[in-house]
């Protein structure tokens, strides 16, 4: 969902709403084991919701650009999900036994997918270069390029940021770990900006606005 929706509107924006994650754990965990919110996170929900509202609007309501958005905002549903069965009913599990269950069982359809699509014909470790994100004249050059920046990518920002995650879901609180997407759209609109990527006034307002809910969410709740 998000590797899409990063193709069709900038990153920065995608990082901004995954800051409704906790919101949606909150959501999650009233639906499925009955955890009632108080009256300032229900207030804190429906400030997420409206920043989001807000950065929908302001690329206009055509049904792509709908549909685009709603893609880092369903990932965000599905951390929810995530981090509440977690917590829930696999307390028992250490932080590499979780991160190595998930990862073990996505491995299996992603390398048969991998392979089916021919993702490494044509790739030589003569076109290796640390420097990945130059962008070269060589079709085999900018391939390997893009390898090597998804590997980083999966090493760095899913696989060792997973692990401290599952370390902090082992020893605080759902909500308190879901804080770290305070973090998220800040370190998004500033790698966005270092990009190129445009930041306008309406998508600063739509940040603090969903800040303030998560804020709300996660002070307010049980």
């Amino acid at each position: 969902c998000y590797a899409y929706a990063s193709s069709k509107m900038d990153s920065n924006v995608s990082g901004v709403i995954n800051a409704l994650t906790p919101i949606f754990t909150l959501i999650v965990g009233f639906v499925l084991f009955q955890k009632k919110p108080s009256k300032l996170a229900i207030l804190g929900i429906f400030l997420g919701f409206l920043g989001v509202f807000m950065i929908i609007a302001s690329r206009g309501f055509s049904s792509v650009n709908l549909i685009v958005a709603g893609l880092p905002l369903v990932s965000t549903f599905f951390y929810g999900i995530n981090t509440n069965l977690m917590k829930e009913k696999i307390p028992h599990l250490t932080s590499i036994q979780m991160l190595s269950c998930f990862y073990g069982i996505l491995f299996i359809p992603s390398i048969f997918f991998l392979m089916y699509n021919d993702t490494f014909r044509g790739v030589s470790l003569i076109d290796f270069s640390p420097c990945f994100w130059h962008v070269t004249g060589s079709l085999a050059s900018q391939k390997m390029n893009s390898i090597v920046a998804v590997l980083t990518l999966g090493v760095v920002g899913t696989t060792a940021t997973s692990l401290i995650f599952y370390f902090l879901l082992k020893r605080t609180n759902i909500l308190f770990a879901t804080m770290t997407t305070f973090l998220i759209p800040i370190v998004s609109l500033f790698w966005g900006y270092i990009d190129g990527e445009l930041i306008s006034l309406l998508q600063i307002i739509s940040l603090i606005t969903i800040l303030s809910g998560v804020y709300l969410v996660s002070r307010y709740s049980k």
